[in-house]
């Protein structure tokens, strides 16, 4: 079975500044220690350092903690900066500290500011480059860093929405037990413009396996027959805001089709929500194979929004067990469609998958209204037994854009003596 995310390993050539800044926050460490024993009453803790020096209680408890820290590399993301260095090194040369550790402390401060400009620029570039570098913990990527993208990339892309939300429901096809049948439902509630002339897509297809690999032929049929329009949009018209939004399908140069709503009209006079449907019969593989070691359920954020909800339903029988594992990959580099396994990819986020039982009853949120009604509607639609499927979610708060939201678990190996339909 092949591991969900491949651990970064740097070659030689590529640890220049891994090897630079060990060196010089070791060096920095040890100097710093020094300056702290070499104080008339040697501090114990942190309120002990910013008592003999008079310094401010913050900067005392970085000094305090990157000087006695077991690992510098871990401590230096709460390292002062260097003038704030130097004024630690000044307040105890006033204190008594030899001029011989001073001056060691001087020059690893200086060392410090080395660093940082060679390989970074600025102390903000230099934490960056800092938090990726393999054993360090990265910052993660909190709630308010996040409503501040949500604001301003719905000034620039000129759109947003209130909730994103994405229902991915899966259950054995009746004739042929390798494969499942998938039921895909995207809503996007409360979706607005900004500007008069920003697009609004609300959907892209392309039909492919985990490994990147493009399905040509994809059956797929509406949830609501009613609903579908033109165009081929499997609309749910009953979950849709009135009157239902006009919407209109478009395939780009790499076979990508996308669903964009019309109009140009902004604010919350316009405001629309948009429901889409679709059931693809025997549509995934159900075992690990060649191109599927894993299963990956997930989302494209392209539409800056205040909430994402992405929920995936089995059917109790499909899996002996389930332990599905939430990540968010970033799409910046503009490959849609494809959720990398790779750990540069990996946006650090505290994400996680909560069970929240079995039946349609245990969907209700206050970020959809009228969800448990719609995935009610749904199943009864497709003659499904709501009741047999156990239901994960994973929810984001202002998810960054542009992403992908995934739940993903290893698929098991195929029993002896299943196979597919003929």
């Amino acid at each position: 079975m092949t591991s969900m995310a491949n651990k970064t390993v740097l070659a030689p050539s590529e640890r220049v500044f891994e090897d630079d800044t060990r060196e010089v926050l070791r060096g920095l460490r040890v100097t710093l220690a020094a300056v702290i024993s070499g104080l008339p009453d040697e501090p114990r803790k942190a309120a002990d350092l910013q008592r003999q020096l008079g310094l401010d209680k913050t900067l005392s408890w970085q000094v305090f903690r990157f000087a006695t820290a077991p690992d510098p590399l871990q401590a230096a993301s709460n390292l002062p900066g260097v003038a704030a260095l130097r004024q630690f090194t000044q307040a105890a040369a006033r204190r008594g500290v030899s001029k011989q550790a001073i001056e060691a402390a001087r020059q690893a401060i200086s060392g410090f500011d080395r660093v940082i400009a060679e390989h970074a620029g600025d102390r903000r570039m230099f934490d960056a480059l800092l938090s990726g570098l393999p054993g360090v913990e990265a910052d993660q990527i909190d709630l308010a860093t996040r409503r501040q993208a949500f604001r301003c990339t719905s000034r620039i892309c000129g759109v947003q929405a209130k909730t994103h939300l994405t229902t991915q429901i899966f259950q054995p096809n009746d004739t042929d037990p390798t494969a499942l049948d998938f039921t895909g439902i995207r809503v996007m509630h409360d979706l607005r413009r900004i500007r008069h002339d920003s697009a609004c897509i609300i959907a892209s297809f392309v039909a492919r396996e985990a490994d990147g690999s493009v399905h040509h032929e994809v059956n797929r049929r509406p949830i609501d027959p009613t609903g579908q329009t033109s165009e081929s949009i499997d609309l749910m018209p009953t979950f849709c805001s009135e009157p239902v939004p006009q919407l209109r399908q478009f395939t780009d140069a790499s076979g990508v089709s996308h669903v964009e709503v019309t109009g140009n009209n902004v604010g919350n006079k316009a405001a629309v929500t948009t429901a889409m449907g679709s059931l693809f019969p025997a549509s995934l593989a159900r075992y690990c194979d060649e191109h599927n070691p894993i299963h990956d359920c997930n989302t494209e954020v392209r539409i800056p929004c205040e909430a994402l909800v992405l929920d995936m339903l089995v059917r109790e029988d499909t899996f002996e067990s389930l332990d599905p594992v939430a990540r968010v990959y970033t799409d910046h580099r503009g490959l849609s469609g494809v959720t990398l396994e790779r750990e540069c990819d990996l946006l650090p986020m505290d994400v996680s998958v909560e069970r929240l039982g079995r039946g349609t009853m245990v969907l209700h949120t206050p970020d959809a209204p009228r969800y448990v009604e719609m995935m009610q509607d749904v199943f009864d639609r497709l003659g499904w037994d709501s009741e047999r499927f156990d239901v994960y979610r994973c929810r984001v708060e202002y998810p960054v854009m542009p992403s992908s939201v995934t739940m993903q678990f290893d698929l098991p190996e195929k029993p002896e003596g299943t196979n597919g339909a003929e």
